[in-house]
């Protein structure tokens, strides 16, 4: 049986390679289940194709107008900059792919996300193609952020596709709620964990505790992108004095990415601001195991990246996070340590250091755990084996 395994393998920020590779021995090594995987990226990045003149000078125009306009306009516009100049090679691509899979399972990641046009085009395109293939398809584990909003073209593009009929099951990481809004048949929906959250233990990831304190940061960037820029400032005053609470303490720290680029960069700004040595900043992880190593052997951490929270909960390595689009705040009411996730306006680094350092012998209990795990696997085999019958 081949199944197609929908997501992001080539980003850079690494916990969507995480994701993927952990949904495979899921489904091998859990449920014992012989399948030949084919990735597809979700942006079809795997395209080998020109990008015309006329549409790099449209995506480019309404990008940069998008921040002056309406956002619904906006939105409009670039739906059918898209379906004018890329709807046909890219849907032409993904059936390529698709053509010989039984079954197709969509990755989780933060992709329903109508405020903004990452994923919104390519989202749909996949779902038409596999209607047009007949193949049925699980959305597994998906992030469901910002809400619903039918006045949003978006919105209205992520609620049909998401009513297709080749979708046999969808689940949500986070948002529930927000996912029925989309969908009308709420009895295909259901809350489960994220893929990752196996992770360690599948890779008999047992690292010896090497820092005492990991800080996962990301790019200030990112708030902009969200249209966040109170929480933007926010984000960079409690970072800056938390490294400063930090040296003055003498702690053993130390900041790691989740393998972005642009993340990491930020870390050596952090660096140099702070005149902190090379050895405070984790290098870059290339792969998906150094992330999990790196991320398991800190004693505790303190994160801004969904994975690196959901890592460190597959390790049994106490988190704590700040916030930046709700996706932790979430994570941390599944696993009941709502107490340890803020948004960046809602605590100072005093306050976050004070509680980090009472959570030395802070676990979450194993039994909730479990049960929590069991969500995501019991999804998985009870479609997948309605889907193999």
């Amino acid at each position: 049986m081949k199944i197609g395994l929908i997501g992001l393998p080539y980003d850079d920020n690494l916990g969507d390679l995480v994701m993927i590779e952990s949904l495979e021995k899921i489904i091998k090594q859990r449920l014992k289940i012989n399948a030949e995987f084919i990735r597809i990226d979700l942006l079809a990045r795997n395209l080998k194709k020109g990008v015309s003149y006329r549409n790099y000078i449209f995506k480019k125009t309404v990008g940069f107008f998008e921040k002056f306009i309406n956002e619904k306009v906006a939105q409009a516009l670039n739906i059918r900059r898209f379906n004018y100049f890329e709807r046909d090679e890219v849907k032409k691509h993904f059936k390529n792919q698709l053509k010989n899979c039984d079954i197709a399972i969509i990755v989780g990641g933060g992709i329903i996300n109508f405020r903004t046009n990452r994923f919104v085009n390519h989202f749909s395109s996949i779902i038409d193609c596999l209607e047009e293939l007949n193949i049925p398809c699980i959305l597994n584990s998906l992030g469901v952020e910002q809400g619903y909003d039918l006045n949003f073209p978006n919105c209205r593009i992520y609620e049909q596709a998401l009513n297709n009929k080749q979708l046999q099951a969808i689940s949500t990481r986070d948002n529930l709620h927000t996912l029925r809004e989309y969908v009308c048949n709420n009895e295909k929906t259901t809350l489960v964990s994220d893929s990752a959250c196996f992770v360690c233990d599948l890779d008999n990831i047992k690292e010896k505790k090497a820092c005492s304190i990991g800080i996962g940061i990301i790019r200030p960037e990112i708030f902009d992108s969200y249209k966040m820029q109170d929480l933007k400032k926010s984000y960079l005053l409690i970072i800056n004095n938390l490294i400063e609470l930090l040296k003055q303490g003498n702690y053993q720290f130390q900041l790691f990415t989740n393998g972005n680029g642009q993340d990491f960069a930020f870390g050596q700004t952090l660096l140099e601001k702070h005149n902190l040595n090379a050895d405070f900043l984790a290098g870059k992880p290339k792969s998906s195991k150094q992330l999990e190593v790196n991320i398991a052997s800190y004693e505790k951490i303190i994160c801004s990246r969904l994975h690196a929270a959901i890592i460190a909960y597959s390790a049994d390595v106490p988190v704590m996070g700040i916030d930046w689009n709700g996706k932790l705040k979430s994570f941390g009411e599944q696993i009941y340590t709502q107490s340890l996730f803020y948004f960046p306006d809602e605590v100072t680094a005093e306050q976050l250091l004070e509680i980090l350092n009472s959570i030395n012998d802070y676990k979450w209990t194993q039994k909730n755990k479990r049960e929590y795990l069991e969500k995501e696997l019991n999804f998985l085999k009870s479609n997948l084996e309605l889907l193999i019958e």
